[in-house]
């Protein structure tokens, strides 16, 4: 999926009975400062992602778009 610093929600192609285990990484590396995955929202059928740019360099936060990669997982606990 295609993001950027403006939260995204992805829905899950399968129906978890619970939250699932979520991981995710950033597939691309677009933007010239150094970024993250964030998420927040995770339920049993979507999550909220955004890239996240930190501070170091300056102070605009405003990133490029990446692809991020991810899967969920459903946990046997």
């Amino acid at each position: 999926d295609y993001l950027t610093n403006d939260w995204s929600t992805i829905i899950f192609k399968e129906t978890f009975s619970t939250s699932p285990v979520f991981l995710a990484d950033m597939q691309t590396t677009d933007g010239g400062n150094t970024a993250s995955l964030r998420y927040i929202n995770k339920d049993a059928f979507s999550v909220d992602l955004s890239i996240e740019e930190e501070t170091s360099s300056d102070s605009e936060t405003t990133h490029t778009t990446e692809v991020a990669g991810y899967i969920a997982l459903h946990s046997s606990n």
